[in-house]
Parts: C-alpha cells; structure tokens; sequence
C-alpha cells in the first residue's frame, strides 16, 4: 500500500505557453474570436494533455479528502444526487455511489492537488478558474437541463457522456445569466430536453475529451449506456458573472460617487417622474460626472479579490499535498493489500440489498456489491488480497466495498 500511495500529486506544466494551447489545444485567439460567449465547442483528446490529473484509480482517495475536515474549511462540498434529485440519508458517498447516486464534488480544486494546479494554469488566461467533479455510475443522469451563470470547460476523465447543448438565444435562457437567472435551476421552471427543440451540438465526450459550454447555454448530459462503465469529469468553472462588466462598471461607480459631494446631496423633494422639473437635467450632470470617475479603485478592488481567490487556492493546495498519504487515509486502489480481520456472515435481507454482519456491528450492501460481500464473506480470516481481487464493475465500487468492510473493522489495510 506503500507504493500505491506514491502517485505523484503535481502535473507537469509549461509556465511559457497559452494555457489553453497547452492544456486543451485550442489557439486562444482563435477560441475568444469564433467560440467565447457564443458557440460550445467540442474538443477531440489528439489535442488536449489534462488527463494526468485525475484518474478513476485515484476516485477513493479524492472522496476520503472531500469528505474530510480539512476539505469542509476549504469549501469544498460533496453532494449526492439521484432520480434527479438531492439524495440524503447515506452513510457515506461510496455507499451513495454504490447504490445508484451520482457524486458531485463542488471545488474538488480545493482538495485535489492536480486539478488545483489546472485550475490556476487557466486561471492565468481568464483571472480565475475552479473545479466542480461529477461522478455518475453506468446509464444514469445527475441533473435535468439547465443553465449556469459561468463559462465551463467540461474534462472527460473516464467513460463516455453523451452531452446536447442549445443555443445561447434559446427561448428558455437568459443570454449571459446572473444566479438567479440560471434557466432550469430555482426559482426557474424545471426544463424537459424533448421541449427543447434541436440542440445547436451533440457529441458524445470519450476520455481526454473537452467541452465548452457558453455561459446561458441550457445543457444536458448522460452517462453512456456501456455495460459497467462509469462516467468521470471535471467541470473548470470561469465565473464570468462576477468578472462582468456590470459589477466592475458599479464598483467604478459606487466609489467614485461616495467621494463625491454631487452625489452625497438628497434627491430632489416631490415625485421622482420623468417629467419632474430638473430631473432630467440633473441627472444628465450626475451622469456627466460619473463618467470622468477614475477607474483605478475598481482596478484595484477587482485585483485584491483576484489575488484573494487565487491566495486561498493556492493556500488549500499547501494544505492537500500536506496530508498524510498512509494507510486507508491515503486512498485504496487495485493495487493495495489488505487482510481480512475477522469473520463476517452475509445474510439476504428482504428488500434486495445483503446484510454484511460482523461481531459488533453490520452494514447493508446493495445489488452493485453483492458478489463482493460473498466472496469476501467466504475467505478465511487472516486472508491477505489485493484490493483488485474484489468482484466488481469497476476500482471505485471495488473501494467502495473496502469502505464498508473498513468500517465494520472487518479488513485492515497493510503498509
């Protein structure tokens, strides 16, 4: 397990090339020119180099830290999501996941070494980026169409997800949202694709595939239907609605105006109409004004809250690659050794799922895990097995089962 828990967790990046050259292979010009703000963009894996980052053998070791306490103070958030709703009530996200849900990671840049160093590489081209994860299990949805209120690069890690994305101007969307004009999201009617009409793009993303995905733009994705296959991806977020002009042309101007005494004096007494007497003109001399405001104090807001963002991400990466890496703390993946503890007997409980009974305490496996628990069921104590040999769809619901056995102290993780 020792050696399992030596991937490195740096990525190698040129710190002289265009970002997005280097990391998705698109000319940048090119892109702000045809794509930015108007068009998605399906990017094929020949061009891109972003893999390296996050692989689905890394899954478990990713969940333990988003779940952690250090994590919670870096805000990054795990979120469960089934049937297209919310999930609560699990035990944990590998049980979550190992029941159908799907795992969202909100700033998993935040607990993820790799994807943090992503995130700052294009973070130097568009001021600031951060990292959502979205982990959904075979032939299933996370979420009904929506909008978001930011740009979104889309970094297909493992699987295949078909993805339809409607035009900007699309008669549900709001062109260039803010939050609470994200179409699909509350206070927003929920969006049925088959309403939609035509999508302006449709592509299935395979791994070291990329998508961008305008901000506004309604979209919607599902895991490929594959047998057993898993579906993995990293959303890279621009949040362009807070680096839009409206907020820096109001920072401008709400400080230009406080330290101008014009603008301290009351409004006019009477009825504020359009046809007030010297309203009009008034205003016409405020706005005169307004417009000669020196935009250095919002060059130097919008700069400190730049350099206060990128700050606590680089703080929070510290304090991931700091973490201990041992043990079942530092990830399990096909390759480390664990020893069976002590006996457990598995018992068929009516509702499908199988109970996992050890001497002090018990679990519930669902259908995913069941030919796991028996095989594990039937080994000897003392039994010593790499985590590989555990009959699964996939390394994570193999991870999953290890979880579950971990925390019935049924398994010991070996150094």
């Amino acid at each position: 397990a020792a050696a399992e828990a030596t991937r490195p967790l740096k990525i190698a990046m040129s710190t002289t090339s265009d970002p997005l050259t280097e990391l998705l292979g698109v000319d940048s010009s090119e892109f702000l020119a045809a794509d930015w703000e108007r068009h998605p963009r399906h990017i094929g894996s020949a061009a891109t180099s972003f893999r390296a980052a996050l692989s689905l053998d890394d899954m478990d070791e990713v969940v333990v830290r988003a779940e952690s306490d250090d994590a919670a103070a870096s805000q990054t958030v795990v979120l469960l999501f089934k049937a297209l709703e919310q999930a609560h009530g699990y035990a944990s996200a590998h049980a979550a996941f190992a029941d159908g849900a799907s795992i969202v990671i909100n700033h998993v840049d935040k607990a993820w070494p790799p994807l943090n160093d992503l995130c700052a590489r294009l973070g130097e081209r568009f001021r600031y980026a951060f990292a959502n994860l979205y982990f959904t299990p075979h032939a299933s949805q996370t979420a009904p169409p929506h909008s978001d209120d930011r740009d979104v690069f889309v970094l297909q890690m493992h699987g295949a997800k078909r993805w339809r994305v409607w035009p900007c101007d699309h008669c549900d969307a709001q062109l260039l949202p803010f939050a609470d004009e994200q179409a699909g999201k509350e206070p927003r009617p929920k969006l049925r694709a088959d309403e939609l009409g035509a999508p302006e793009l449709e592509c299935t993303l395979q791994p070291g595939d990329a998508l961008y995905i305008p901000r506004g733009a309604i979209h919607v994705a599902e895991t490929a239907a594959a047998e057993g296959e898993c579906s993995l991806h990293v959303t890279v977020a621009i949040p362009t609605a807070d680096l839009c002009w409206s907020g820096f042309v109001a920072q401008a101007a709400t400080r230009g105006c406080m330290d101008s005494l014009p603008f301290r004096r009351a409004l006019p007494l009477g009825p504020l109409s359009s046809e007030g007497e010297g309203l009009r003109e008034a205003f016409a001399a405020r706005w005169e004004e307004m417009l000669a405001v020196e935009l250095g104090d919002a060059r130097r807001v919008l700069a400190q809250k730049m350099d206060r963002h990128r700050a606590q991400q680089a703080d929070a990466r510290r304090r991931a690659e700091a973490r201990p890496r041992t043990g079942a703390d530092g990830g399990l993946r096909a390759g480390s050794r664990l020893r069976k503890a002590v006996a457990v007997e598995v018992i068929d409980a009516r509702d499908g799922r199988l109970v996992v009974q050890a001497p002090d305490a018990y679990a519930f496996a669902p259908p995913e895990l069941h030919a796991a628990a028996r095989e594990f069921g039937a080994w000897a104590v003392g039994r010593e097995f790499a985590l590989g040999e555990l009959p699964a769809r996939h390394a994570f619901l193999r991870a999953c089962v290890a979880r579950i056995l971990l925390r019935l102290e049924a398994v010991e993780v070996l150094e």
